[in-house]
């Protein structure tokens, strides 16, 4: 069962039920709703009224009841309750009223505040959820929110991350290598320039000369 279907069932059990960052639904306490069949409950014109709140939280009563009619983890169901009314803040953001089925729909008027309005749409049967309705509205203007686009972009960042740590890597090894390589080759340069040059040092060192060797001229014998 979808949270939509769960809004006015709850409301009808507690008088009063609140969407996040949206606001509060009451409905009178000598209300009497008529049901046509078990998906369709009629609730009298007038019977239902709204409190504007965009900094109220969400109702832990609520999350229980979709946990205890839905068997989901509460998380999960927390998770549903809040896609359900972002998907109904931005389909009033674009200017279109967030039709919730069986009470009516808000609207966003000139100062950017949310209205009630239950006559209009209080008995329409709405056979395709305000959700579906809002995605289609909003990819048919191709309206992209982040909401939509978070586990996309999210990939891509993890993808460019790694890509740039792999192109660090390959900059540092190339670096490495080159000074490797010129260190290298400067003392290969510095070993070929000591080999050419030692023949010529020990040929310029004048050899010792044996004076027991040198003969004296017969003019200088007495």
């Amino acid at each position: 069962m979808k949270v939509e279907q769960l809004i006015l069932q709850y409301l009808f059990l507690n008088k009063s039920v609140s969407l996040e960052n949206i606001g509060t639904f009451y409905l009178s306490v000598n209300t009497v709703i008529t049901s046509d069949n078990d998906d369709e409950l009629n609730i009298p014109e007038g019977s239902i009224t709204f409190d504007f709140n965009p900094k109220i939280a969400a109702d832990e009563g609520f999350i229980n009841f979709i946990v205890e009619k839905t068997r989901k983890i509460k998380s999960l169901a927390a998770s549903d309750l809040e896609s359900y009314t972002i998907l109904g803040k931005q389909f009033l953001n674009i200017g279109k009223p967030f039709i919730i089925k069986g009470l009516g729909a808000v609207l966003k008027n000139q100062s950017d505040e949310y209205i009630f309005n239950q006559s209009q749409f209080i008995s329409a049967k709405v056979e395709i959820s305000p959700a579906v309705n809002l995605e289609k509205d909003i990819s048919a203007e191709k309206i992209n929110f982040s909401s939509v686009k978070k586990k996309k972009s999210s990939k891509w960042n993890i993808f460019f991350f790694i890509l740039i740590i792999l192109v660090l890597c390959l900059a540092t090894l190339f670096t490495v290598h080159y000074f490797i390589s010129r260190s290298n080759n400067e003392e290969l340069k510095r070993d070929i320039n000591l080999k050419q040059t030692e023949p010529a040092i020990i040929d310029s060192i004048p050899a010792k000369v044996d004076s027991s060797k040198l003969s004296t001229p017969d003019s200088l014998k007495i």
